[in-house]
């Protein structure tokens, strides 16, 4: 369970994205309707990157978190607001299941840092807008 008590809106997105990770396995096999909801990350357990994405966005807002999708050619990660910065948090690649550990390397990372390895979005602006919607 997830316990908010004195955790800002940032610290409880960082226990989201490791709840994720730790209980999501990246399908590779053939892959079915369920994996791309958030029902494939939460309730089978595997998912592809728009599962984890949903999944991380569903219980974000659950808790009062702002979170919105954000898309590129080939992938699916999030932003959140706080405090009026954004943090970008990838779910999927950080999901290290060969060595069985929880990467933090894009938990709550900067707009340089997601871009320098994701490459440009492709709805940034309206994901921007979404957040103070």
């Amino acid at each position: 369970s997830l316990d908010n008590y004195g955790k800002s809106e940032l610290d409880l997105a960082k226990v989201v994205h490791d709840y994720i990770v730790k209980n999501t396995l990246y399908c590779n096999s053939e892959q079915t309707f369920y994996q791309y909801l958030p029902y494939g990350s939460l309730i089978l357990g595997e998912g592809v990157c728009q599962s984890y994405s949903a999944a991380f966005n569903m219980i974000c807002r659950e808790l009062g978190i702002n979170s919105v999708s954000v898309v590129n050619e080939d992938h699916m990660w999030n932003v959140i607001e706080f405090e009026g910065k954004h943090y970008y948090f990838d779910c999927t690649w950080d999901d290290n299941e060969k060595e069985n550990k929880i990467s933090d390397t894009y938990r709550g990372v900067s707009k340089s840092i997601i871009e320098s390895t994701h490459g440009p979005f492709t709805f940034y602006k309206y994901a921007l807008d979404s957040l103070r919607s």
